[in-house]
Order: structure tokens, then sequence, then C-alpha cells
């Protein structure tokens, strides 16, 4: 299930149709019910740029969620925490929105980084990941849900070794939370090694084991 703001689904449907191809089915929800949540196991909310969720769809996400329920949370830079309250639910799971946005040394909002934690099952073979306004998310630990860090920014990069994606549990659900929601965009997706990064943290909150040919299968993908 996919959950976005208005202006931002008009760019999902490369992204909808890769999902599609790997053999998800994604479908767009445009409310947040029990109702709707109940008809599968992974929520993405793919930016909620600018618009808000009121405190009993709030209330519901996390609910379903510590049921175990699966969230895939892309965030907008431009807009959290201050303009919308996709923040109000990742604090739930100890991970905090700063709206710091992570620049490269020419000062400019498109980065790429190699620091990645290479022993997590969602990015074990993925080397570089590609971002535009990505912003850093601060992490607050906990014993019982200990957060993974995935992918961190480079020494080089302003601020340095900021967080930029994770991985926890909430209850009996899982979370992987990503500093941009641009990643999802056609002309991000193919770029770095984002799309098998995406589709590695999909088979994970699904705790599903990815294909031994999902590699070639995103070759062709990202290239047709």
């Amino acid at each position: 299930m996919i959950n976005a703001s208005r202006r931002n689904y008009e760019h999902l449907s490369h992204f909808e149709n890769f999902l599609e191809i790997l053999g998800f089915k994604a479908y767009r929800i445009m409310r947040i019910s029990s109702d709707e949540l109940s008809k599968g196991s992974l929520l993405l909310i793919a930016g909620k740029s600018f618009e808000k969720y009121t405190t009993d769809e709030r209330n519901i996400i996390i609910r379903h969620i510590q049921a175990g329920h699966r969230l895939l949370a892309f965030v907008d830079g431009d807009s959290v925490p201050f303009f919308d309250s996709l923040h109000e639910i990742l604090q739930h799971a100890g991970i905090y929105v700063c709206p710091t946005k992570v620049r490269s040394n020419e000062d400019n909002h498109y980065i790429v980084t190699r620091n990645i934690n290479k022993s997590h099952a969602i990015t074990m073979g993925v080397n570089e990941i590609s971002l535009r306004n990505a912003i850093k998310f601060i992490l607050s630990q906990s014993k019982t849900s200990p957060i993974d860090i995935l992918v961190r920014s480079e020494n080089n990069h302003n601020p340095p070794n900021a967080v930029l994606a994770c991985a926890t549990k909430l209850g009996n659900g899982k979370i992987v939370a990503v500093s941009s929601w641009e990643i999802l965009k056609e002309d991000f997706l193919g770029e770095s090694d984002n799309a098998l990064f995406i589709a590695s943290a999909v088979y994970w909150l699904l705790d599903m084991r990815p294909p031994p040919y999902l590699l070639e299968r995103i070759n062709t993908i990202v290239k047709s």
C-alpha cells in the first residue's frame, strides 16, 4: 500500500511499475483507516509533503505497526518536521527527523555516499546510494528494539556521518526510514544502487528472501 501527498503521486508511476515487475502488488490508498491497512502487510509512505496525518490516522498507523504491520517511510526534507506528521510516527521507534539538509562540498543538495553498512540484509551488496534533498536522522537507541544504521553521509559531506537510512522494530512490526522520498523518482531510482536498496528493504520488511535473479531483474527494469 502506498500513501503520499497528492503532489507526489504523479512522480510514483515508474516506481509502482518497478514493484509490480518484481512481483509485488502495489496500490495507492488515499486515506488511512484500519480497514484500508488490513488489506496489506506493508505501508509505504512516499513523502507526506506539506500534509499532516490526523491524530487518529497517526494512532492507527502506530497501532498497526505494533501489531505486526510493516512501514517503509520516505521523508520530505522540505516539510518535516514542521509541516507534516511523519516524524511523529517515526519518533515512536526512536527515529527523530532533523530538518538539517545533508549537502556535498559543492553546497548542493545532491549527494552520493558509499558509507554503507554492508553487514545488514538490506544493504548487503549495496555499494553506493544517491540522494537529493536528504536530511539527517537522530536516533534514540533502545535495548529492546535497537536501530540499525544502514546508510550514512561521508566525511566530506556537511554534516559528516549523518544517518540517512535506518531499520528497526516497533512491537511486532518493522520500520525502515529513508531520508529522502525523491529516491523513488524515475531519475533517481536508476542511480547508483538505489533500486537494489529499495527492493532489498521491501523483502526484509516482508520477511522474504530475495530471489537469486534479483540483481539481473533490477538492472533490466532500471535500464529499460
